[in-house]
């Protein structure tokens, strides 16, 4: 799942590991970062993973998960997709 802007993808998420891992993938060069956010469902408040690290450049976050649903959020002015099921 990704977020675009100016019909460009700039960021994607996904789980692994039998989902037990969330990434959170830059994937645009403009020196916006990019985070997955997780969400266990109500009556918790979505939380936010951790920015790539390295920008657009391979490799992405990577985080434990025991997420319900998941988006990816690039920084402003580019926003965040819909929810997705892990």
């Amino acid at each position: 799942m990704g977020v675009h802007y100016s019909s460009i993808l700039r960021g994607v998420a996904c789980t692994h590991g039998g989902h037990q891992y969330l990434d959170g993938c830059d994937r645009y060069a403009d020196g916006l970062k990019a985070r997955a956010w997780e969400w266990i469902g109500y009556p918790f408040d979505p939380v936010p993973g951790s920015w790539d690290p390295n920008g657009a450049n391979s490799g992405c976050a990577n985080d434990p998960t025991i997420a319900v649903v998941h988006r990816i959020c690039v920084e402003h002015p580019v926003g965040c997709s819909g929810w997705k099921d892990t």
